[in-house]
């Protein structure tokens, strides 16, 4: 409860500074989002459909939401993006991102990312009893127009990065392939399973021709980011729906410097 309580302390302060400094300074909020299941199950990475359909809402009326491919293209410096722009990504690819987030993001308009796991057991996610959705789901979410599908290996391990270089290559390489069979997709957009990356899966990733690659660290992108640690706002059940406001913005690069400072 202390704890909650000096985290929200925190954001508040944080979040005064930013309002009180943006109209001088204009800088700008872009945001990339994570998200893994939308239901009420009760997991603690999951998010309720109603508070996810609030978020939503709250992201079409406050903030210019564009596709991941643009969040990058940003990155790069081949083009610039509102003030107040957010991406939307998933993880792992759960059977109630079908049936719960995407009714939402087709009712709002809203385009977004579902980095899947690829291996033939839809049964359970990792860490969790939730079912995947099958390519049957992934086809009609594309066909949409708003639903992309990017890799996240084939089967989520634990730690990738403690994997030898041809167990990585393979868990890269045929999750890129049963994309581009089952789909018709050439994905080049990656995030690691669990956030843990270094410098040979990012080597591997450029090989087999990704452009960027997603982490779980928080932050603002920002233009002249590293595309292979690019980083991500988590969205999940312990986020009230301030705390979901003032994650959106400069507030939250503050936070992650505090924190690290404070681990240190």
């Amino acid at each position: 409860m202390l704890k909650q309580l000096a985290k929200t302390t925190i954001y508040t302060v944080f979040y005064i500074i930013r309002s009180l400094l943006k109209p001088i300074l204009g800088f700008k909020e872009v945001v990339v989002l994570m998200y893994h299941s939308v239901d009420k199950n009760g997991w603690s990475l999951s998010v309720d459909p109603e508070v996810f359909e609030r978020q939503m809402r709250f992201l079409n009326q406050n903030y210019q939401v564009v596709s991941l491919d643009k969040i990058i293209r940003y990155a790069k410096g081949e083009i610039s993006l509102p003030s107040k722009s957010v991406a939307i990504t998933f993880d792992d690819g759960y059977l109630d991102n079908y049936l719960n987030a995407w009714p939402i993001l087709k009712k709002y308009n809203l385009p977004a990312t579902i980095f899947l796991i690829t291996n033939e057991n839809r049964t359970r996610g990792p860490g969790c009893t939730f079912p995947l959705f099958y390519w049957k789901e992934a086809k009609e979410m594309i066909n949409s127009g708003l639903i992309s599908i990017e890799t996240h290996t084939d089967s989520h391990p634990d730690d990738l990065k403690s994997l030898a270089p041809d167990q990585i290559k393979k868990e890269i390489i045929i999750a890129k392939q049963k994309i581009k069979n089952n789909l018709g997709v050439d994905s080049r957009i990656f995030a690691f399973p669990g956030g843990k990356y270094n410098q040979k899966i990012i080597d591997c990733l450029k090989e087999e021709g990704y452009i960027a690659s997603f982490t779980t660290d928080e932050g603002l992108i920002k233009l002249g980011d590293d595309l292979f640690r690019l980083k991500r706002i988590s969205a999940h059940r312990s986020v009230s729906f301030f705390a979901f406001k003032v994650r959106l913005t400069k507030a939250i690069d503050w936070y992650a410097k505090l924190k690290k400072i404070l681990i240190k």
